[in-house]
């Protein structure tokens, strides 16, 4: 984008920046922890405040809902997850081509480059010729 040469290795973490973001945002873990501080330990809670006596089954309702929203979350997380690794993969292998070929079309210039750098040699070598053969015909006149 700016004109500076990057290695692979330099895009693909930039790339991978956006996968990495998403994931400290979303990953179950972190998804987990923000649930139980804004929902579920508000719920049981308030069940045990509301219940004063009570029995572990008391709450399974509770446990239950959590375990599934969990479990939806999860499967969200991974489709995003996969869509964005996906993108990223297309990306690079557009650079990646892109890559291969500008390498391709570098060899064929310095190719061109070897055949002209030849061509010169040869010219100025025929030049050099030509000159002392001028001069050997002006010394025998």
């Amino acid at each position: 984008e700016d004109g500076k040469t990057q290695s692979r290795y330099f895009v693909q973490r930039d790339l991978n920046k956006e996968l990495e973001l998403f994931n400290k945002e979303n990953a179950p873990y972190y998804f987990e922890k923000k649930y139980n501080t804004e929902v579920f330990d508000p719920a049981m809670k308030a069940r045990r405040e509301k219940l004063k006596n009570y029995r572990l089954s008391d709450f399974d309702d509770i446990r239950a809902e959590k375990r599934a929203v969990l479990e939806k979350h999860k499967e969200e997380y991974s489709v995003k997850y996969n869509e964005i690794n996906e993108k990223i993969k297309a990306k690079m292998k557009v650079l990646d081509d892109g890559l291969q070929e500008l390498i391709a079309k570098k060899r064929g210039l310095i190719q061109q480059q070897s055949t002209i750098s030849d061509e010169i040699r040869n010219l100025d070598y025929q030049y050099k010729n030509w000159v002392n053969f001028m001069e050997e015909l002006n010394k025998r006149k």
